[in-house]
């Protein structure tokens, strides 16, 4: 598996059909695809309310992972790549091999373009 985050092909997630009842039957049993079933289920547009219902998962933690989609979507979709973009995605923590997959890149390119643009990694140190 390439991750949750990493392109945008649910082929791993356990299912065959489309079928939004099906979706949500899957849902209600707790499996090693059930991640990848409710990226699934929130890119097709059922709501968190719904989510919640069939999976009695917090709806706090559903909308945390529909943002991560909504900001899929926005880099994927937009027209041109800008420092702000990049930096914007990197915020959120984006790696350079997730934003490359978005878009259809490869890793290399991504991290040229945000070296070029001077952003770069930074750490910050919490004294504990």
């Amino acid at each position: 598996r390439t991750g949750w985050v990493v392109g945008s092909e649910l082929k791993d997630d356990g299912l065959e059909a489309e079928d939004r009842n099906a979706l949500l039957s899957a849902l209600r049993r707790p499996t090693a695809h059930r991640p990848f079933q409710l990226k699934r289920a929130l890119k097709s547009g059922l709501t968190v309310d719904e989510i919640f219902e069939a999976t009695k998962i917090d709806p706090w933690f559903l909308d945390q992972l529909l943002q991560i989609i909504e900001w899929e979507r926005s880099y994927a979709e937009a027209e041109e790549i800008t420092p702000e973009i990049t930096h914007a995605m990197k915020r959120e923590g984006f790696s350079d091999i997730q934003l490359a997959a978005l878009r259809g890149e490869d890793e290399a390119t991504v991290r040229e373009r945000r070296w070029s643009w001077d952003i770069h990694p930074t750490y910050n140190v919490v004294d504990t």
